[in-house]
């Protein structure tokens, strides 16, 4: 630890410099650089699920008004219970934030029976989205390309297919298997698409094993099949037009929904044997008929459990170390008349912005580090509430007109390290303010031969006399 006086004999040239001290504190886990954060209750009354996908839907049109949340939900993430572990998360329906709620998937590593905490937090102006379906579920196929995706599928068979604007189109027959994604775990296979069923014009969906064999006992063609020709018991079951059609496997059972409405017939046994299953899609239009063209716009597969665990939004919370940093800037803004600054460059910008304003510099968490407002036209008095900047290292305030006492709540910030006052107005209470820093600081540390001269010579150096310092020998 060494203290730097420089020029004892002007009160108004002071270099206050800490080194080497450690000083632990307790906060709660906060993930930083985020200023608000919704605690969301997980209850799940069944068996413990792993990397499962839950969805939420998140009413954001207040917080997006208060400024709280980006305009585009760029800064929207998701924790794990320990408050700072980044989840994958999609935002499913992001069209007007404002006037409909949001849906958002979340992937969670691990749900025991009972309740947890994660965590849903924003207001970070400069984090950019990290929603990605692609992360978040087990498989996505949009078919945004031109052609069939080989690293996702083995596609067999003599259809003609198009690829208009994201949508895969086939006329004729085609197979398509996944290639590397398979599965023994209970799922849901999703697709939206427009499937046409008429005779030998027809959609089967199911799973597969490493034989390629069909896993039903229903009937030897497998699959649920779309068709409504004789051999199909279950009848027509592809609705015209648009519609989302989910193949849920539960255990030795397959059910059947049409747009969230299970099919009447639904669910078919399945034959189970041991070891992961392929999903393969059949897209049969043998009558090659324009009009019966079977079209996907995408395909998306996650976990599946019968009793799905909860999501219930608490109470919002404020990260209260980074809107305290916020509010202790504004305040030296105003009681040293910050619009007659010389540079005042994004000063007063919305939350998040701060490490942005000008002299202001910030940690890799975003947090306050240092203060340079030197030369800047600073008039006015230093608030109390600096204090609050919590993680403040250096304040170098020199050559403006700052009047009256320097706080003595500067004290209390335990990581500076440096502050400059000279060339303002400050009264002769700088002295005593130095005076109790150093006498401060000695307590709390045994003084060993190698410091000691260097604080013995400073202290000994102060004295208050008419408002200098003198030497006392």
């Amino acid at each position: 630890m060494i203290f730097l006086i420089k020029n004892f004999f002007n009160i108004s040239i002071i270099y206050l410099i800490f080194f080497n001290i450690t000083f632990a504190s307790e906060q709660n886990a906060w993930l930083p650089s985020w200023n608000y954060r919704t605690p969301i209750l997980v209850s799940n009354i069944g068996i413990e699920l792993v990397n499962h996908q839950l969805s939420i839907d998140i009413d954001l049109k207040q917080r997006i008004e208060q400024n709280k949340i980006k305009d585009n939900c760029g800064d929207i993430r998701f924790t794990d219970s320990d408050g700072t572990t980044l989840l994958n998360y999609w935002i499913e329906n992001f069209t007007d934030p404002i006037k409909t709620p949001v849906k958002i998937w979340i992937k969670i590593p691990s749900i025991p029976n009972g309740n947890q905490t994660i965590y849903f937090y924003h207001g970070n102006i400069t984090a950019i989205s990290e929603s990605s379906i692609t992360n978040t579920f087990d498989f996505y196929e949009n078919f945004d390309g031109n052609e069939i995706d080989s690293s996702k599928w083995t596609s067999t068979g003599d259809s003609v297919i198009n690829f208009n604007n994201g949508v895969f189109e086939s006329s004729g027959q085609r197979l398509l298997t996944t290639k590397t994604y398979q599965s023994n775990s209970n799922m849901i296979i999703e697709l939206y698409a427009n499937i046409e069923s008429q005779w030998e014009c027809d959609v089967e969906i199911g799973w597969i094993n490493s034989e390629k064999s069909w896993r039903w006992t229903s009937w030897t063609s497998g699959g649920y099949k779309s068709s409504n020709g004789s051999s199909d018991y279950l009848g027509k079951w592809a609705n015209s037009g648009w519609n989302i059609y989910s193949i849920v496997r539960e255990g030795t059972k397959a059910h059947l929904f049409i747009n969230d409405n299970e099919y009447p017939a639904s669910p078919q046994q399945m034959d189970i044997i041991a070891g992961n299953y392929f999903l393969r899609i059949m897209l049969d239009n043998t009558s090659r008929s324009a009009n019966n063209m079977q079209s996907i716009d995408w395909i998306r597969i996650r976990k599946y459990t019968s009793s799905e665990p909860t999501l219930i939004l608490q109470s919002e919370e404020s990260n209260t170390s980074y809107i305290a940093e916020r509010e202790a800037l504004i305040d030296i803004y105003n009681s040293t008349n910050g619009d007659d600054w010389s540079i005042n460059t994004n000063w007063l910008g919305e939350i998040g912005s701060e490490c942005t304003w000008f002299g202001v510099i910030c940690d890799e968490s975003k947090h306050v580090e240092s203060l340079h407002l030197f030369s800047n036209n600073l008039n006015g008095s230093i608030p109390s509430s600096l204090i609050n900047l919590t993680y403040l290292k250096s304040l170098l305030l020199h050559n403006n007109n700052i009047t009256g006492s320097i706080p003595n709540e500067l004290l209390k910030i335990t990581t500076l390290e440096s502050i400059t006052f000279n060339n303002n107005k400050l009264d002769n209470t700088i002295i005593s303010l130095v005076n109790q820093i150093i006498q401060d600081e000695l307590s709390k540390w045994d003084v060993n031969n190698d410091n000691v001269i260097g604080i013995e010579e400073a202290i000994y150096a102060l004295q208050i006399s008419s408002g200098l310092l003198t030497k006392k020998r």
